[in-house]
């Protein structure tokens, strides 16, 4: 959801994308869970989440992951 706001309103979600990614990178569960579902952590960490993540989840969806 966070590509369906406007570009300024994403830069408030910096911060949390960032801790959220820490987070994920220092439990391996998460970690292990997050390579499954094809989530790059560095798109958390850098804020740099794809133009096109959406296709990249139906994409995931599609092979079974995302239950």
């Amino acid at each position: 959801m966070i590509k369906k706001f406007h570009p300024d309103y994403r830069l408030e979600f910096h911060d949390q994308l960032h801790q959220l990614g820490e987070t994920v990178a220092d439990n391996p569960k998460l970690m292990h869970t997050a390579i499954h579902s094809a989530l790059d952590v560095n798109w958390l960490l850098k804020n740099q989440i794809p133009e096109d993540i959406e296709h990249i989840y139906k994409e995931v969806k599609a092979m079974g992951f995302l239950r």
